[in-house]
């Protein structure tokens, strides 16, 4: 899901991931392009989350990316109040940081057809605890360049509406129900808990990725710059 003229952008990339086919995959997709242009990475087999504090203090000034991690947290945490109360709790851990993440906020069946209205959205994070929607979002939109944004190239997670474009009229809450309307939903969705991830006022987007045919996800994604923090 990162496209490698985003991990091209560094000079240095540790990479940790539990899961063993991750590696040969990583090194098959980004492995020779990041050789050829002398970016030095490292594998790590580690489980990123346990050892999290552990990198925060080997690596202090990195750059921090939770990529398709965060959102998996519920197939491992039966207790879901105290998962939620730990991922509420990540942005404090992270204060000083630039991190970001992209990650499953709801997903379930869908009718096939469900895609051709699900579209990016950009959203807020209000005070009152809510994901506020705003304007339209296409994927032309200028980039900013204060902070890196592999998540941008929304072709790369094959929504299959890169060019999609959302156009509300006005603002409103992003509430479950309408993410679930806009998709075509069906049957019981799953909320992966992930709502409190980010800090108030934290703005990025929704992302619609059509799993299968008969089943979608929306992402979250957002970057958070707590460096002066």
């Amino acid at each position: 899901m990162i496209p490698g003229a985003w991990l091209a952008r560094f000079r240095q990339i540790e990479v940790l991931d539990l899961d063993p086919l991750a590696r040969p995959l990583f090194a098959i997709r980004h492995g020779r392009a990041l050789d050829r242009l002398g970016v030095r990475w490292h594998w790590h087999g580690l489980d990123a989350l346990a050892y999290l504090e552990e990198m925060l203090v080997r690596w202090p000034d990195a750059v921090l990316f939770f990529d398709n991690l965060l959102g998996q947290q519920i197939y491992r945490c039966a207790e879901g109040e105290v998962l939620e109360r730990w991922l509420e709790s990540l942005h404090g851990a992270l204060r000083g940081r630039l991190w970001g993440s992209v990650h499953d906020y709801l997903s379930g069946a869908a009718r096939a057809a469900g895609s051709a209205f699900a579209v990016p959205i950009k959203f807020e994070l209000s005070a009152e605890g809510g994901v506020r929607c705003l304007n339209r979002v296409t994927e032309g939109e200028p980039r900013s360049d204060h902070a890196p944004d592999p998540y941008r190239s929304y072709g790369v997670l094959d929504t299959g509406q890169s060019h999609g474009v959302l156009d509300t009229g006005q603002s409103h809450e992003l509430s479950h129900e309408r993410l679930y309307q806009q998709a075509g939903g069906r049957g019981i969705w799953q909320d992966h808990l992930t709502a409190g991830i980010f800090p108030v006022g934290t703005r990025g987007v929704m992302i619609p990725w059509r799993f299968s045919q008969t089943r979608l996800h929306w992402l979250q994604a957002a970057w958070v710059d707590a460096r002066a923090q």
